[in-house]
């Protein structure tokens, strides 16, 4: 872990109010919001655990209105778990993920000789480190691994993204006798893509340049994928990157 750095603020909080210090932190969040730097992601959602009983509650985290930091909406006990976005980071263009490796991660999620295992590593390299994406260029991963039942209607900021022109993996010639659809090179080949929806959005879920879009990419995932990401976000937020300080 490290110190609160409010120039790299993204990332999950578990902040005790009646700590001063901690207090403190959770008003100069609110401050990054009035300046424009920073926005309370709502998934997963903000919780409050007022009696620190182990029961928390959902919170809505108001956006402070006027100058006036007394008059701001700041709980004065409980333990506060929220995730926070920062939009800073979209100045920082060098970290951003280059397009020869996008094209390579592209390249093998389409590759139907690559099996789920591999894909998903792929997945987990292309995003290791400090590495941030833009959302549109999340949005182009995912329609590779899109489920053909999309829950959501994918626009990026040059409007909708055409459907996916995968087809069936099998091909004439590659079936098992008496088996018909089932290759032979690929048995294992699953059409339904639900791990790497599941690990593409986990991975990039903190990552996406516009901090303030990344819950839009749950709108594309089936109920039980969200469920998924949500239990999954846990792992990766006890990693330092630049949009999570903890």
């Amino acid at each position: 872990g490290r110190g609160f750095d409010r120039t790299e603020p993204g990332g999950q909080y578990n902040l005790d109010m009646e700590a001063p210090i901690e207090r403190a932190i959770f008003v100069d969040l609110l401050r990054l919001v009035r300046e424009g730097k920073g926005v309370f992601l709502s998934f997963p959602e903000p919780t409050l655990d007022e009696e620190m009983d182990g029961n928390p509650e959902p919170y809505w985290v108001e956006a402070p209105e006027g100058d006036n930091e007394d008059e701001w909406d700041v709980p004065k006990r409980g333990i506060m778990e929220f995730h926070f976005g920062s939009r800073r980071v979209a100045e920082e263009a060098k970290e951003v993920v280059p397009m020869s490796d996008m094209e390579m991660l592209v390249s093998v999620l389409k590759d139907k000789d690559k099996n789920e295992r591999e894909r998903v590593n792929a997945i987990r390299s292309f995003c290791e480190g400090d590495r941030l994406l833009y959302f549109d260029q999340v949005l182009e991963i995912f329609e590779i691994v899109k489920s053909d039942k999309p829950t959501g209607a994918l626009t990026s900021s040059s409007g909708d993204l055409s459907k996916s022109d995968e087809t069936n993996p099998s091909t004439p010639g590659s079936e098992s006798a008496g088996t018909p659809g089932i290759s032979k090179k690929r048995p294992l080949f699953r059409k339904d893509r639900r791990v790497e929806r599941v690990e593409l959005v986990r991975q990039c879920f903190l990552r996406v340049v516009e901090s303030e879009r990344a819950p839009e990419l749950l709108d594309f995932l089936s109920h039980q994928e969200r469920i998924l990401v949500g239990k999954k976000l846990g792992v990766i937020a006890v990693s330092f990157t630049k949009n999570n300080p903890t």
